[in-house]
């Protein structure tokens, strides 16, 4: 019971008023067992703790036993009723407090765990932020500067080596991506989009993704003049890549697997499509949480963040990804916000 100690002292003892008022009306003891009066004990064993629990409990005793008779003007109890009361109410009492008690504790330390916690998370998130930016702003240097050494005139080996160091920068901030993604959580703050054209899928397919195995399997339908969608163009590569490494891991050696695009009223949907032995009914949506894996995706290795990683890197640019089982395989659907500029252009 809350309130300031003179206010409950006062509804403690009204409540020992009325319960001996009521069981002295009703005729005494033999009439109706004072029972009313641990309800009093009972709170100010919870308020005040065990010492108030124990004045109660002697409060309780004195007034159901030697001020209550057992008959109204006839008979007064025997010593012996009273005192057992009398020892119920002080026990239970005391029983009552120290649970209290130890409950009270319990939830202070829940409380300065949840404190703690609280902290750390502020901690943590200073931390990414602070590691996003030390890792994010020299590789976004070195792609522009990359970019713009590109559309020099330079001799082919020189060239070469330049595509080389753009294509190696761009996969290394895929990977910080992918990092930061498992780090971050899902609460993270939103990537910044800008409009991207998928027309460049196949070509993008062939030079970014040559190093996945068995990539040669791979089927990319893309139709020609697909609206811009919004979406960072690292950041769909590391969704792709962790959807297409899956897909080709779970499948049988040498069946292929389709990635198809196609375009709805307000989206764009990219779907990868495997002949894998499919999904387990049920493990759509558990299969997203982080080091989860189900057979067989546990006999062919891996941490269990691909797909995690996927769903979170799409969630932060406003799209989606989730499975679909079919009667032979599954399908990964991403799903990217149309983009709505007509006349921006943007490449992958």
């Amino acid at each position: 019971m809350q309130g300031s100690a003179p206010s409950v002292c006062a509804t403690l003892a009204v409540l020992f008023a009325v319960s001996w008022a009521g069981a002295y009306a009703a005729g005494g003891t033999e009439s109706l067992e004072p029972f009313w009066l641990f309800v009093p004990v009972l709170i100010a064993a919870t308020r005040f703790g065990i010492g108030g629990a124990f004045v109660a409990g002697v409060i309780a005793t004195v007034l159901a036993g030697p001020l209550l008779p057992a008959q109204v003007d006839v008979a007064a109890q025997p010593a012996g009723d009273w005192t057992s009361r009398g020892a119920a109410f002080v026990g239970i009492g005391l029983l009552v407090a120290a649970g209290v008690e130890r409950l009270k504790k319990t939830f202070a330390r829940e409380i300065e765990l949840s404190e703690l916690e609280r902290h750390l998370s502020f901690r943590k998130a200073a931390l990414v932020q602070n590691v996003s930016h030390e890792f994010r702003t020299p590789m976004t240097v070195i792609l522009a500067s990359t970019a713009f050494i590109a559309g020099k005139d330079q001799d082919p080996e020189t060239a070469s080596m330049v595509a080389a160091l753009e294509r190696s920068t761009s996969k290394l901030r895929g990977l910080v991506e992918v990092l930061l993604a498992a780090v971050e959580g899902p609460d993270a703050e939103p990537l910044s989009a800008e409009p991207i054209a998928l027309d460049a899928l196949r070509e993008m397919v062939a030079v970014e993704f040559a190093s996945i195995r068995g990539i040669d399997r791979l089927i990319v339908d893309v139709p020609h003049h697909v609206p811009l969608v919004v979406s960072d163009p690292i950041v769909l590569r590391a969704v792709l890549r962790a959807l297409l490494d899956n897909a080709l891991k779970l499948s049988p050696p040498g069946s292929p697997v389709r990635l198809s695009v196609r375009t709805l009223p307000d989206d764009i949907e990219i779907r990868i499509s495997d002949l894998g032995p499919g999904i387990p009914p049920g493990f759509e949506a558990e299969a997203f949480e982080p080091f989860t894996q189900e057979e067989p995706a546990r006999s062919v290795g891996g941490l269990g963040m691909g797909l995690f990683v996927a769903r979170n890197l799409a969630r932060r640019l406003g799209g989606d990804v989730w499975l679909e089982r079919r009667d032979t395989g599954t399908d990964a659907v991403v799903r990217m916000k149309r983009w709505r500029a007509p006349g921006e252009e943007g490449t992958l």
